[in-house]
């Protein structure tokens, strides 16, 4: 339950969100307006963002942190008790493709849920 509100998880609610606005957008300004595109492409980069950038920055923090604690073991090397050392950091950051796609089919059945309900 605690992941529902931290990054990363199943599924992306940032990819969710804007492809929610995204065809929101395509419905009431038309799929050929500049407007879509411009919320496409927004679209599109923080989708990629999400599942590419922000995943491998979390695998990177999981290698930091198991270097740490093999440094800490090895006895040839001491590490001060430093707080950047002992800080904790947060290793689900983004997101695999799965979640993104998953995230993106949620935001237009929800747009298109929202419009065909509500406003149509």
């Amino acid at each position: 339950m605690k992941l529902i509100y931290e990054t990363g998880g199943f599924p992306s609610s940032h990819a969710s969100a804007m492809s929610g606005l995204a065809t929101a957008v395509g419905i009431i300004e038309g799929f050929d307006s500049t407007l879509f595109a411009i919320a496409a492409v927004l679209m599109l980069v923080i989708s990629y963002d999400a599942m590419n950038i922000r995943y491998y920055a979390g695998k990177n923090i999981q290698v930091t942190k198991q270097l740490i604690k093999d440094l800490k073991e090895d006895e040839k090397v001491k590490l001060s008790n430093s707080e950047l050392y002992l800080m904790k950091m947060k290793e689900v950051l983004g997101h695999k493709g799965v979640e993104v796609i998953a995230g993106l089919l949620l935001g237009i059945i929800t747009a298109l849920g929202f419009y065909y309900l509500l406003i149509y």
